[in-house]
């Protein structure tokens, strides 16, 4: 029963009398409140105890798990880094366990991999540098062995003055030529660099440019003409551009075209250029890598590095240069977008 808010247990005890009978009950009774309130406690502490137990095993597990799972990571994000290339920086093991050697094989596995990229880009360099000095040397040597036999002529004492002026043209000839092959392989050195541009009319900058082919190029009996489908003003390296135009021209010629045409035209924003010559053309095995250095298609002159070059200074200023081989001839066109006004 329940008195004051407080339970109670009760248990009645009859009274009897041994004459007289049954006198009356006496009813004993005891807090029950009061008898479970240990019991109560003791469950406190113990739900107490199992959540501080259950808690420490969680921080337990959790030391565990991070001491399994950051060499893991840390191991993975190595793996990563290997695969995008990057070999430098080396793999140290977290523990001395079989994550840790799994580790330390691949830190050998890196030192292996460091040493043989030095190796491959060792002989890549030397590679290269034997392509280039052969190609050099190749292409030096037509123009020095007509100068060494110009100033032999002349040593010899030539005495017909129409004899004599050809030798001497034929040394400045050639030593123009070494001259303008030096420049290739300097400027292919020297790799990209700043756009400097000006806006001038592009019709006199390309009379300028080809005024000076035109007549080299008709001593050998191959016509050069220009179409000016644009003769507006354009913001170009002129330098640079003058440089390309006369490679691809000359390339045109020294590849055995007999007329050479440079066309100009306006679509939209973008100026083309094209340079067509009546050429055999450009094999197919070649199209693809005709922008590479030392790639050339059958000239006899030059170091192979004309379109490697004009490649180089179109697409700086976001221009594009690409090439055709027909039945007709190869023809090569340049696109040059109108640059965007700066704003103020």
């Amino acid at each position: 029963f329940r008195a004051g808010g407080e339970r109670f247990l009760a248990a009645p005890t009859i009274l009897e009398s041994p004459t007289a009978g049954p006198l009356g009950a006496l009813v004993l009774f005891e807090s029950l409140d009061a008898g479970l309130a240990p019991v109560d406690a003791l469950r406190s502490r113990l739900l107490v105890i199992l959540a501080l137990g259950l808690l420490l095993t969680l921080a337990v597990g959790a030391v565990f798990f991070r001491s399994v799972t950051a060499p893991v990571d840390r191991l993975l994000a190595d793996t990563e880094r290997l695969g995008s290339g990057d070999l430098d920086e080396p793999i140290v093991p977290l523990r001395d366990d079989e994550i840790g050697r799994l580790a330390a094989s691949f830190e050998d596995m890196r030192t292996s991999l460091k040493g043989a990229r030095t190796e491959l880009l060792r002989a890549e360099r030397l590679g290269a540098i034997g392509q280039a000095a052969s190609a050099v040397a190749h292409d030096f040597t037509q123009p020095l062995s007509t100068i060494s036999g110009a100033v032999g002529l002349l040593r010899m004492g030539v005495e017909d003055d129409d004899a004599r002026e050809q030798c001497f043209e034929a040394i400045e000839g050639q030593i123009d030529r070494l001259g303008r092959m030096k420049e290739e392989i300097v400027d292919f050195a020297r790799g990209r660099r700043d756009f400097e541009g000006a806006s001038i009319r592009y019709d006199s900058f390309l009379e300028n440019t080809v005024s000076g082919l035109k007549a080299d190029l008709a001593v050998r009996g191959v016509a050069l003409s220009v179409v000016h489908g644009f003769d507006g003003e354009w913001l170009i390296d002129s330098y640079r551009l003058g440089r390309v135009v006369e490679n691809l021209v000359r390339n045109a010629g020294a590849a055995g075209a007999q007329r050479i045409e440079v066309v100009t035209r306006l679509e939209g924003e973008v100026l083309v250029m094209e340079v067509a010559d009546d050429g055999s053309g450009i094999p197919h095995d070649l199209i693809d890598d005709i922008f590479e250095p030392f790639v050339t298609r059958g000239k006899k002159e030059g170091t192979g590095l004309g379109l490697a070059i004009a490649h180089t200074v179109v697409v700086e200023p976001d221009g594009t240069i690409a090439v055709q081989s027909s039945s007709a001839g190869p023809r090569l066109a340049i696109r040059l977008p109108r640059p965007a006004t700066p704003s103020h």
